[in-house]
């Protein structure tokens, strides 16, 4: 959830044994990260998951004796995260429903350009009120496993464009060569003296 901006639908709260359900109920995360649930109270939901606020709301309500088999449903609204660098369209993205992954998030963001280095994909994230950064390499299976694969909300995706070797190389060679013709005209001129002078 990370910050006051975010809301929880709670697209489904009732026995999973009948079919009596509220549905489409939304929560706004306070500015220390809570909802406002009727009867439980204040409920922690910064940096949990849709299925964590599910199974805490869930085990609440067990808890308090309301609901014997409840059946729950979050969602995220408002979900947002942020594409910067080689993509086709930089800027702040929504998902609908809270659930995209790092492919789908490039995907979504007109996906890498020809300058993108795909061995570079870097995702911020807000942890503990630090921002930590997950480098990923789209080459890598291992990509699947890292923490962000599954983008949070306010995630700040970065992908850095390639190197320009090719024109440093280029750069590199002309000041060679201009050194060289320079050296070499020197020592003509070094050698004519040396000729005259005998």
């Amino acid at each position: 959830s990370n910050g006051g901006a975010s809301l929880v639908s709670l697209k489904s709260i009732g026995n999973a044994e009948s079919s009596t359900q509220t549905h489409n109920v939304s929560y706004r995360v306070d500015i220390d990260g809570y909802i406002d649930f009727p009867l439980l109270g204040k409920i922690m939901v910064d940096g949990l998951t849709t299925n964590e606020i599910e199974d805490v709301i869930k085990n609440k309500i067990i808890d308090g004796k309301y609901i014997n088999n409840p059946l729950v449903i979050a969602e995220l609204q408002n979900f947002r995260y942020t594409v910067l660098g080689a993509v086709g369209s930089n800027g702040t993205k929504t998902a609908e429903d809270g659930h995209i992954n790092l492919l789908q998030a490039i995907a979504n963001a007109g996906n890498l350009t020809a300058a993108a280095n795909s061995r570079r994909i870097l995702v911020y994230r807000e942890e503990h009120g630090k921002l930590k950064m997950y480098p990923h390499d789209l080459t890598d299976r291992s990509m699947f496993d890292s923490p962000c694969f599954q983008i949070q909300q306010n995630d700040i995706i970065y992908v850095e464009a390639k190197h320009k070797t090719k024109e440093k190389g280029d750069q590199t060679f002309k000041i060679f060569s201009v050194l060289l013709s320079a050296v070499s005209a020197l020592s003509t001129i070094l050698w004519a003296y040396n000729s005259i002078k005998k």
